[in-house]
């Protein structure tokens, strides 16, 4: 049964978006995921994917220009896929974007000297535009396939409307995480992270966590991208309710596909970190 607490109007559900990057690796596929800082409100040293707030810059006139592949798509899907494309920048080095259909995946060096354009961007200082007219680059929104698609309970003070997006990363990408917001990269197979989270060495909130157990079911990059694109997306609003032993869980849809309906509340926010 649901246990909501309160009748009180829920706070509004900020927009953001999340980017699930994806390689084949020497142990099979791997995911970029990041530690954030430790000192952020939300979230605080967690292991997650790449991603933040829509900017409102992201859907403006010069971005748009710049995008192919968002024909049909809904405004709130448009601009979360955008500002997935530009958090991957940000936080973690990695550029999906073309050149006259060229992969432009900057070389190391390139990213270095890009560096003082990633700080603007991750402080909101400028806008993707600033990225893509000088470099001229067009953003491919096709390229990236809705993964999930979860909202805070509406409880919570804080909540967010996160949109997940999957996307094979380009060759060459590297990890390499931006010294504001995240303090570490890696790149980690699915069951690593959530052994990793098990264990108690990174901290997995209950999102981020039922996205990995997803995604671990596909044993290769193009054996995830195939089984994202066939799966139907099922929001997920979690709701308070309480077991057959009376504890509090957050529930969500079964037909989310996720393999289980409800959560101890005491386990969502992941077991905290060592060290």
């Amino acid at each position: 049964m649901t246990d909501q607490p309160s009748d009180a109007a829920p706070a509004p559900a900020e927009p953001s978006a999340s980017v699930l990057a994806v390689r084949q690796g020497g142990r099979g596929m791997e995911v970029l995921m990041i530690r954030r800082h430790r000192d952020i409100a939300f979230g605080g040293g967690a292991l997650v994917f790449p991603g933040g707030k829509v900017d409102p810059r992201d859907v403006g006139p010069p971005v748009l220009a710049r995008c192919a592949g968002h024909e049909g798509l809904a405004p709130a899907d448009r601009a979360a896929r955008i500002a997935a494309i530009r958090e991957a920048f940000e936080e973690a080095g990695i550029l999906l974007a073309t050149r006259d259909g060229v992969g432009a995946v900057p070389a190391p060096e390139r990213l270095a000297e890009l560096g003082p354009l990633r700080a603007a961007l991750s402080t909101g200082a400028a806008g993707l535009e600033a990225l893509l007219g000088p470099l001229d680059l067009r953003l491919d929104l096709s390229v990236l396939l809705p993964f999930g698609h979860w909202i805070t309970p509406r409880y919570l003070p804080r909540r967010f409307d996160t949109r997940f997006y999957l996307v094979a990363a380009p060759d060459g990408a590297l990890e390499l995480h931006d010294g504001n917001e995240a303090e570490e990269a890696v790149w980690l197979s699915p069951a690593e992270a959530l052994a990793a989270g098990e264990a108690g060495t990174y901290s997995l909130m209950f999102p981020t966590r039922m996205n990995l157990v997803m995604l671990g079911r596909s044993a290769s990059v193009e054996e995830a991208l195939a089984a994202t694109a066939a799966r139907p997306l099922v929001t997920v609003e979690p709701v308070m309710g309480r077991n057959a032993a009376g504890e509090k869980v957050l529930v969500i849809p079964e037909a989310a596909g996720y393999g289980l309906t409800e959560e101890l509340v005491s386990r969502v926010m992941g077991k905290p970190a060592r060290g």
